[in-house]
């Protein structure tokens, strides 16, 4: 038997308000796209929030445009949208290579947030909550 192969376009979103929804994620992130899965971390003993998370796209273009979303506000908190790769792991070169890509989206934002200084479209959408 043959397994498929799944692309994951999936995001760590971080600095999340403690009694933040999936409901009120998944309108946040509503102009990037169709979410499929918002998963929500909490401690085991206490199920209480720690305030991030992960949210899963059907497609690359819709993780790009949820990338755009970074330090946008939801419930009054500026979040954190960067990317994560699939699957636990610590180890070192796992963390070396998230950084990088992370660096590289933060060039990628600056471009876009700077060659868009008049307010267009894109901007009007990004700043939307």
């Amino acid at each position: 038997m043959v397994k498929k192969s799944h692309k994951h376009y999936c995001l760590f979103i971080g600095n999340l308000p403690y009694g933040v929804t999936k409901e009120e994620i998944e309108n946040h992130f509503e102009t990037a796209g169709t979410v499929i899965a918002v998963r929500l971390a909490t401690e085991k003993a206490t199920e209480k929030p720690r305030g991030f998370g992960y949210i899963e796209f059907k497609t690359s273009s819709e993780f790009m445009n949820a990338l755009s979303l970074h330090h946008t506000v939801l419930k009054g908190r500026k979040i954190n949208v960067e990317m994560t790769m699939p699957g636990k792991g610590t180890s070192q070169m796992r963390k070396e290579r998230l950084k990088w890509k992370n660096k590289s989206m933060d060039r990628f934002r600056r471009k876009r947030t700077h060659g868009n200084q008049g307010g267009g479209p894109n901007r009007a959408k990004i700043q939307k909550t």
